[in-house]
């Protein structure tokens, strides 16, 4: 792992100078810390122990990472992209998975501390002024890794720094590599980390060669482009086998020391953006450098120890990073490995089926760094319905209230758990009784009565939690025994054109949830026949002609002979009735063939006369009162048309 430095040449210009390289032979010891594995190795001026003292010099910070993945060419070793071995689907693991993981990772989130929003500079010309920007997780660019073909310029076993700038802003101007993204306030969010195939020696802009005693093992830089914009961009030899790297760079394997180193750089990369470019005065250190120790270097430089970092089925190793905060509260602490993220999830202790309730998730990365990662909930409850994963942002500062997003719909005991949707944490879990009450009828259903051919309703109501269902049954023995009526599952029962033979049946609802069963009492349905057709008045159409009275001593019973004429052009069909309509009280129809009890007026004598009457056409019929009193009679005709006088 290497860290770098910077001096003030002469003409102002910022270069880099190694710092602290990993010696590539075997009897030179790398100078490590004695004072555990968190311990930085700080040195003074002499180069003899000393204290770590980072500054704010007022430079830009990577705010949002966008990692593109670069190979030099074709040829880049199986440790570059395939070092990780193969995954679950038989894909390999390289480089990019690294890069993906790594980027939202709470590695990024340890780097919070070195946020320059709110932060005023401590040396360099810009002391005094404040920064404006916060460090967040990053993505891995897409279609990463980019394989380019280097031109003739910039190709060969021997390169320098100055090929390799020239070269990714070629690859950049041809749209064979992305172009830069910026943040919100016009920073570069994109770095162009550059992989290497064997048999490539690089030499870096201080002279020093790659994977060689006393060379490095990987670099960032810096450079300017056409649009005033600082570009970074790492520089990684190959790890292969027999590269030299793969032993000098670390005492792990060479995929565990190639991640290690990347993991370095990147974080160096994030927190002092603008190491290759110019000073802003002739002080040896100054902007655009940001955070930089003049004895140290750059955050990862004081560490050399590996962590691991656990992220879906993978894990990576990832070197500690120096830590401002944890070396003053401990200077034998000071190097800090990624946080494993601790969940507490606060959910209230009962809950009903179907109603939704509130939880808050706080999130822990033990290292004091805020979590900025993707939660996923799960239930044992397989009906739940729970949050969509949620990313936190720096403003939740590690606590989330999810207003209203929870359902569970099981009775019982369930468990709410939250953890990381990729990185290994310390799942969050609650325990909720969900809660029901069996069903409760509070409305039975009545009996009914209808006529043939109309329609038949029955209601019913229950309570209970979760709210029951409802099911209809018919019995058509009387109450012996019930069945089940197809589709019949809302509170109402509507029964369409009834047939006498529904006559008697008996109908109830069944009321279910998971916790019981109730039932309602049985309504009898009675469907009576349809109502008679009542005779027509035609009395319009027909004239009524009366003869005198005719008195018979014998039988005492006045006649009168009533003539009926169809004026209508139609014939009136028959039966015909000629009902007398107030014959006053003292008198009878003697032969009256009954009175009306379907066409109103109701109660009136009448006679029957056979029909049909043809349009034109008279009938006669003969009248017969009794009137004991002799004092005369009168009453009115009307003529109906029909059966049912």
């Amino acid at each position: 792992m290497l860290g770098y430095s910077q001096t003030q040449k002469p003409d102002g210009r910022v270069r880099i100078v190694p710092k602290r390289i990993i010696p590539k032979s075997a009897d030179t010891p790398q100078l490590t810390s004695t004072s555990g594995a968190s311990a930085p190795l700080c040195l003074d001026a002499s180069g003899n122990p000393g204290t770590c003292l980072f500054n704010y010099y007022g430079g830009p910070v990577i705010s949002n990472i966008d990692a593109v993945v670069v190979y030099w060419g074709s040829s880049v070793s199986k440790v570059v992209d395939c070092g990780g071995g193969l995954d679950s689907h038989g894909n390999c693991i390289g480089i990019s998975q690294f890069h993906s993981a790594v980027v939202n990772s709470t590695f990024i989130d340890m780097l919070g501390e070195y946020n320059t929003a709110g932060v005023d500079a401590t040396a360099g010309s810009k002391t005094g002024l404040p920064g404006n920007q916060k460090i967040g997780r990053g993505t891995l660019h897409p279609g990463s890794p980019f394989t380019i073909t280097p031109s003739a310029a910039n190709s060969g076993t021997n390169i320098n720094d100055a090929n390799i700038q020239s070269e990714i802003q070629s690859q950049i101007a041809a749209g064979h590599l992305p172009a830069v993204a910026t943040d919100g306030i016009g920073n570069v969010n994109t770095i162009y980390v550059v992989y290497f195939p064997p048999g490539v020696t690089i030499t870096d802009p201080n002279g020093t060669v790659s994977c060689a005693a006393g060379g490095f093992c990987a670099y960032h830089n810096t450079y300017l482009n056409s649009s005033n914009l600082a570009v970074p961009y790492g520089v990684v030899p190959d790890f292969g086998p027999g590269s030299a790297c793969d032993t000098g760079c670390g005492s792990d394997t060479p995929w565990q020391n190639l991640t290690s180193t990347v993991s370095h750089e990147l974080a160096e990369s994030i927190t002092d953006t603008a190491v290759g470019l110019p000073s802003a005065s002739t002080l040896a250190f100054d902007y655009p450098l940001t955070w930089y120790d003049v004895n140290n270097g750059e955050i990862g430089d004081p560490c050399s120890n590996t962590a691991s970092l656990q992220f879906g089925a993978n894990t990576f190793a990832v070197q500690h990073i120096f830590s401002i905060k944890a070396y003053k509260a401990n200077p034998n602490a000071g190097c800090v490995s990624p946080g494993i993220p601790t969940f507490t999830l606060t959910a209230p202790a009962s809950s009903t089926p179907g109603s939704p309730f509130d939880v808050t998730v706080t999130a822990n990365n033990g290292d004091g760094s805020t979590y900025l990662g993707t939660v996923q909930f799960t239930s044992s409850d397989g009906s739940a319905k729970l949050p969509a994963d949620y990313t936190f942002a720096a403003t939740d500062a590690g606590a989330h209230t999810f207003i209203g997003a929870v359902t569970l719909n099981r009775i019982g005991s369930d468990t709410l758990s939250v953890a990381d949707v990729n990185q290994s944490s310390n799942a969050g879990s609650a325990a909720i009784n969900v809660l029901g009450s069996a069903p409760l009828v509070t409305a039975n259903p009545s009996d009914t009565t209808v006529i043939a051919g109309s329609t038949a309703t029955f209601r019913a109501a229950a309570t209970g939690t979760p709210t029951p269902t409802v099911q209809w049954q018919v019995s058509t023995n009387g109450g012996m025994s019930f069945s089940d009526i197809a589709g019949q599952t809302s509170t109402t029962l509507t029964i369409s054109s009834v047939v006498l033979g529904q006559n008697g049946q008996k109908f109830r609802a069944v009321f279910t949830n998971s916790v019981a069963t109730a039932t309602t009492t049985a309504a009898t349905l009675t469907v009576n026949g349809p109502p008679p057709t009542c005779a027509t008045d035609v009395s319009g159409t027909v004239t009524v002609k009366r003869s005198g009275f005719s008195y018979n001593i014998v039988s005492k019973r006045y006649a009168q002979t009533i003539t009926l004429k169809n004026n209508s052009g139609s014939p009136i069909a028959g039966p015909i009735s000629l009902a007398l309509d107030a014959l006053s009280a003292n008198a009878r129809l003697f032969n009256s063939a009954g009175t009306t009890a379907c066409a109103a007026p109701l109660g009136s004598p009448y006679v029957s006369i056979a029909g049909p009457l043809a349009p034109g056409s008279s009938a006669f019929v003969v009248l017969q009162f009794t009137d004991p009193t002799r004092t005369g009679f009168s009453y009115s005709t009307r003529v109906l048309a029909g059966a049912q006088p």
